[in-house]
């Protein structure tokens, strides 16, 4: 990142706040310098792609120019370097305020070549070196996305050896490389630390969810599902604070997180219930809900879901709500193995709601 003077276009400009954390150290490793946070999906949804995207704005007031990165669902997250952080005065923690543009196509910057493909290039025969110097920084950034992505070692040694014999042929960019990780799961945001990333700091966005709860149980609300109620209209927002606080009181022990853009509730992994704002409503979703037999949930789909849309807070009626999250434990189509299944969706045993778990009662 570098300090630029010139400020992002205000016909296209993104503003929106986010908490700032730091990454997990690795184990035995020092805890990283530079930190991150992720976008709230409704910024992301206004950016021109779903892989890498450039950008310039302001970080708490302070110009910044910075390429986005694709967390693999859709969305996207920012490297934030520890002198960008000094110069804002933001801390781990707390909620930042950004207002940023993409690029022009001209405007794109040089990527930073790593260090092994950098020596490959410069041992490459001349072609190679002629492409690689008459191809765009945005070619040179694709090439760069696609040997770095690779999981393995062997895997980057191989796509170096690779896009040298590419370049020495003419290919001005790799080939069928999936710059969104959305689909080969090659990419993803960093994992927080859970000491940067406190519930206190959410609710600095607007939200109340992070309290204490009937047995003092607390929410467990992603911040991620925070910062995407926040960035909603204040009906809009309303409503979705209500879903998650009932989904998450009635389904104890689910995981949940902004899956392919919208807050999303599992269990072992297998999708049960989310919900997402649609262009007039928000969408409440049951991936197995065509099997509960209700009256006030609409078939959705060619699978197994069914929805209910709701465009006030008060049109949600909590009793059904809660009706529908119980059958929701006990009744499920086993979603987290239809791509081994080759499409076909195969219902679970039905399990009975656990004993001393009873339905929670919320508000």
């Amino acid at each position: 990142m570098k300090r630029r003077a010139a400020k992002a276009s205000p016909r296209r400009t993104i503003r929106f706040e986010a908490v700032l954390v730091r990454p997990r150290a690795s184990r035995g490793d020092k805890a990283p310098t530079w930190s991150f946070l992720r976008l709230p999906q409704t910024a992301s949804n206004r950016l021109p792609s779903r892989g890498m995207v450039s950008i310039r704005g302001d970080f708490n007031g302070v110009t910044f120019q910075a390429t986005l990165s694709p967390d693999g669902q859709g969305g996207h997250w920012l490297e934030v370097n520890q002198d960008l952080r000094t110069k804002a005065g933001a801390k781990i923690g707390q909620v930042v305020a950004v207002e940023m543009a993409p690029l022009e196509s001209g405007e794109e910057p040089e990527p930073e070549v790593p260090p092994d493909f950098q020596k490959a290039l410069e041992a490459s025969p001349p072609r190679a070196r002629q492409a690689w110097s008459d191809i765009t920084p945005l070619a040179r950034r694709d090439w760069i996305q696609w040997i770095t992505s690779g999981k393995r070692a062997q895997t980057r040694v191989s796509r170096i050896e690779k896009a040298r014999d590419m370049l020495a042929s003419g290919k001005r960019r790799p080939c069928c490389f999936d710059r969104s990780g959305m689909y080969d799961k090659s990419l993803g945001c960093p994992v927080a630390d859970d000491r940067s990333s406190s519930k206190r700091s959410a609710g600095q966005i607007g939200h109340s969810l992070a309290r204490p709860t009937p047995g003092n149980r607390r929410m467990t609300i992603h911040d991620d599902i925070l910062a995407y109620n926040a960035a909603q209209a204040p009906e809009d927002r309303r409503l979705c604070d209500a879903l998650s606080r009932t989904i998450d009181d009635n389904l104890p022990g689910a995981e949940n997180k902004i899956w392919h853009g919208h807050p999303v509730w599992f269990l072992d992994g297998n999708p049960i219930a989310g919900y997402s704002k649609l262009k007039n409503n928000v969408r409440l979703l049951f991936w197995s809900g065509q099997s509960f037999d209700e009256p006030g949930l609409t078939p959705e789909g060619s699978f197994k879901a069914a929805e209910a849309r709701y465009t006030a807070e008060d049109q949600v009626v909590i009793k059904d709500l809660k009706r529908w999250l119980a059958k929701s434990r006990e009744i499920q189509w086993d979603y987290k193995n239809i791509v081994k299944r080759k499409g076909r969706l195969e219902r679970l045993k039905e399990a009975p709601v656990r004993s001393g778990e009873p339905v929670r009662q919320s508000g």
